[in-house]
This record gives structure tokens, sequence and C-alpha cells, in this order.
């Protein structure tokens, strides 16, 4: 069984009675996030690729969350559905001032 077959499966079995809440998160600047939360105890954050969202951590939230974790995703400003801004005003300092914005928000300090 590879990594990868090892981990899905392991989301599967143990994560069933995790409990997990939706929402969008919005900053100071309007900007709106969609935030997916799983879990109590220290936070963990899961950060997609470009073209996809949060929707692609789900597993990782339930098998962090039942391991006594908070579990936190969320869909970037830059991809879908938070197309808040067009893609030339991308920049990596943009993302990582939106995540600190969003944590502090959340109220997760470091």
């Amino acid at each position: 069984m590879s990594r990868f077959t090892a981990g899905i499966v392991l989301a599967r079995a143990c994560c069933a009675s995790v409990s997990r809440g939706e929402k969008t998160v919005r900053l100071s600047d309007a900007s709106a996030f969609h935030v997916q939360e799983a879990g109590e105890g220290d936070s963990i954050i899961f950060v997609h690729g470009l073209m996809s969202d949060a929707r692609v951590w789900s597993r990782q939230l339930d098998a962090f969350a039942g391991r006594g974790f908070h579990a936190i995703a969320y869909s970037r400003r830059f991809n879908f559905p938070n197309r808040n801004r067009p893609m030339s005003n991308y920049s990596a300092a943009a993302d990582a001032e939106d995540l600190e914005a969003l944590l502090t928000r959340l109220g997760i300090q470091r």
C-alpha cells in the first residue's frame, strides 16, 4: 500500500464522528474567505495550490481533527470561489498577508 493510499484509508477509518464547520470570514478590506474547520486543540492550517479550493483538504481535516488538532482549510483569494481580485494582482506577499489576517480574525495566535 502506498503512503498516499494509507493516508486515505486512515482518514476514512479514524474520523467518522468528527464534526466539521464551514463559514465565510470577512476581513477588514471587505474580502471574504470560505473556511472549513474541524476539531479542537492546536491549530494546523491547510493551504491549497492554484486552481483548487479548500475542499481538497476535507479528508485531512477529519484525520487531523480526529487526532486532537483544530484543522483549518481556506479557499485562497485568487482561487475559486474567491475571485475577489484579478489574478494579475497575485503575489506571494498578498497570500501571506491574507493568511495572517485570516488567522488573526479566527483568533489563532502563533
